[in-house]
Protein backbone atom coordinates (compact mmCIF):
# COMPACT_ATOMS: atom_id res chain seq x y z
CA UNK A 1 0.00 0.00 0.00
CA UNK A 2 1.92 2.96 -1.33
CA UNK A 3 1.49 6.03 0.51
CA UNK A 4 -0.96 4.73 3.18
CA UNK A 5 -0.54 5.96 6.80
CA UNK A 6 1.43 3.68 8.14
CA UNK A 7 0.82 4.97 11.87
CA UNK A 8 -0.30 3.12 14.92
CA UNK A 9 -3.51 5.04 16.16
CA UNK A 10 -4.37 8.42 14.68
CA UNK A 11 -5.37 12.12 16.92
CA UNK A 12 -7.17 11.57 19.43
CA UNK A 13 -7.28 7.46 19.68
CA UNK A 14 -6.71 7.76 23.12
CA UNK A 15 -9.68 9.52 23.92
CA UNK A 16 -11.93 7.10 21.12
CA UNK A 17 -9.86 4.11 22.92
CA UNK A 18 -11.50 5.67 26.41
CA UNK A 19 -8.06 5.10 27.71
CA UNK A 20 -8.11 7.08 31.12
CA UNK A 21 -11.52 6.14 31.97
CA UNK A 22 -12.44 4.15 35.14
CA UNK A 23 -13.95 1.13 34.43
CA UNK A 24 -15.45 -1.21 36.97
CA UNK A 25 -15.15 -5.14 35.48
CA UNK A 26 -16.87 -8.26 36.83
CA UNK A 27 -15.35 -11.71 35.96
CA UNK A 28 -13.21 -14.84 36.83
CA UNK A 29 -9.53 -13.56 36.45
CA UNK A 30 -7.61 -16.55 34.38
CA UNK A 31 -3.89 -16.60 33.56
CA UNK A 32 -3.09 -16.94 29.85
CA UNK A 33 -0.62 -16.03 27.34
CA UNK A 34 -1.38 -12.50 27.44
CA UNK A 35 -0.87 -12.42 31.15
CA UNK A 36 -3.43 -12.15 34.00
CA UNK A 37 -7.05 -11.70 31.67
CA UNK A 38 -10.36 -11.43 33.44
CA UNK A 39 -13.12 -12.95 31.45
CA UNK A 40 -16.83 -11.64 31.57
CA UNK A 41 -19.52 -12.42 31.90
CA UNK A 42 -21.14 -11.37 28.79
CA UNK A 43 -18.11 -12.28 26.88
CA UNK A 44 -15.59 -10.97 26.10
CA UNK A 45 -11.94 -10.09 28.48
CA UNK A 46 -9.73 -7.66 29.60
CA UNK A 47 -6.15 -7.80 30.25
CA UNK A 48 -5.11 -6.76 33.78
CA UNK A 49 -2.07 -4.61 34.90
CA UNK A 50 -1.66 -6.02 38.74
CA UNK A 51 0.46 -4.28 41.09
CA UNK A 52 2.62 -7.45 42.19
CA UNK A 53 1.02 -11.29 41.25
CA UNK A 54 -2.33 -11.93 42.13
CA UNK A 55 -2.41 -15.22 42.43
CA UNK A 56 -4.71 -15.65 45.15
CA UNK A 57 -7.28 -14.04 42.89
CA UNK A 58 -7.13 -16.87 40.09
CA UNK A 59 -10.05 -18.79 39.36
CA UNK A 60 -12.28 -16.84 41.41
CA UNK A 61 -15.09 -14.08 40.12
CA UNK A 62 -13.95 -10.48 41.33
CA UNK A 63 -15.13 -7.06 40.60
CA UNK A 64 -12.00 -5.07 39.41
CA UNK A 65 -12.14 -1.32 39.52
CA UNK A 66 -9.29 0.82 37.52
CA UNK A 67 -7.96 2.57 34.48
CA UNK A 68 -8.44 2.00 31.02
CA UNK A 69 -4.52 2.08 29.24
CA UNK A 70 -5.61 0.52 26.13
CA UNK A 71 -8.19 -1.20 24.36
CA UNK A 72 -8.91 -4.07 26.23
CA UNK A 73 -6.30 -3.23 28.31
CA UNK A 74 -6.77 -2.36 32.32
CA UNK A 75 -4.28 -1.00 35.55
CA UNK A 76 -5.84 -2.45 38.64
CA UNK A 77 -6.50 -0.08 41.36
CA UNK A 78 -9.50 -2.20 43.75
CA UNK A 79 -10.25 -5.82 43.83
CA UNK A 80 -13.54 -7.37 45.60
CA UNK A 81 -14.43 -11.46 45.83
CA UNK A 82 -17.83 -11.72 44.60
CA UNK A 83 -20.46 -14.65 46.15
CA UNK A 84 -21.53 -16.55 43.33
CA UNK A 85 -24.68 -16.82 45.26
CA UNK A 86 -25.71 -13.68 45.11
CA UNK A 87 -24.92 -12.94 41.70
Amino acid sequence: MAGADRRIGFPGWELAMGVGASLELVGTLKETDLGFVLFLDGGGFWVLDFPGRPDVYLGKYLRVRGRQLGFNLLEVAEVDFLDLRLV
